[in-house]
């Protein structure tokens, strides 16, 4: 398949590198390509990489810092494909990565596709950031305002997704919201507020890429259920998290 036909079977956003008529049968899935996860793809013999985040960390993937022009020859020497998968993922009929962090979470409730995910059992605030670092190997979950208490109505707000979905938290009854990144002055320290008012209210904040790596994993998957019959193998490369810890 050429990869132009596939950027197009898979909804990319747009083929940002290499050659549209190079014949595919290798892609590896990423979160962003680091230069790390780029070695790995090269050594692995990826004919195109399909990564959710701006390789160059602008949303037009534009290469117009001095530092990333050494990173675009580095791709281009290998003659790879690159395309952006990342309006697909969020702006379907289902947002694809909070389906993916539901479902992995393995907490029972109802989702509603897109945003809200009211659970069937009460849990605190705690006892879910509990149950993320132990599904999603994220070392450091961050609480902001309440930790006890009893939760319900989650708000998912994965990646980065601006500061609306925390108005919604000031004014309904969504109890805690879910957060890839986030301004914390616009909106973690209306709830920390709001918590020391006596109000059930918490953020749980996980970081941009740690929060949304599991839904590219999840299309390595998927292109390999689709796509074999067409000779393809799709593999996920995992970029890590972006913090060190001290302990």
């Amino acid at each position: 398949m050429l990869a132009k036909d596939f950027a197009k079977e898979i909804n990319a956003d747009k083929i940002v590198l290499g050659d549209g008529e190079k014949f595919i049968k290798k892609v590896a899935t990423c979160m962003v390509i680091t230069p790390e996860v780029f070695y790995n793809i090269r050594d692995w013999g990826a004919d195109i990489i399909v990564t959710h985040e701006p390789t160059f960390l602008h949303g037009n993937d534009e290469c117009d810092f001095p530092f990333y022009t050494a990173k675009k020859q580095m791709i281009e020497k290998t003659g790879m494909v690159v395309c952006r998968w990342h309006d697909a993922a969020h702006f379907g009929k289902e947002d694809l990565v909070h389906k993916t962090f539901v479902e992995r979470l393995g907490l029972e409730g109802e989702f509603d596709g897109k945003f809200l995910f009211e659970l069937k059992d009460l849990y605190s605030p705690l006892d879910i950031a509990k149950q993320i670092r132990k599904k999603f190997n994220i070392k450091q979950p961050r609480i902001v305002g309440c930790r006890d208490g009893q939760v319900q109505k989650i708000g998912l707000c994965l990646g980065a997704r601006g500061n609306e979905p925390f108005f919604d938290m000031l004014s309904n009854d969504i109890d805690l919201i879910v957060a890839g990144e986030l301004c914390e002055w616009h909106c973690a320290e209306p709830v920390r507020d709001m918590s020391q008012m006596g109000m059930q209210k918490s953020l749980i904040i996980l970081g941009h890429a740690a929060s949304e790596t599991d839904a590219m994993d999840d299309f390595a998957k998927y292109i390999n259920n689709v796509f074999s019959k067409d000779g393809i193998t799709a593999k996920y490369f995992e970029c890590g998290e972006l913090y060190s810890y001290i302990d």
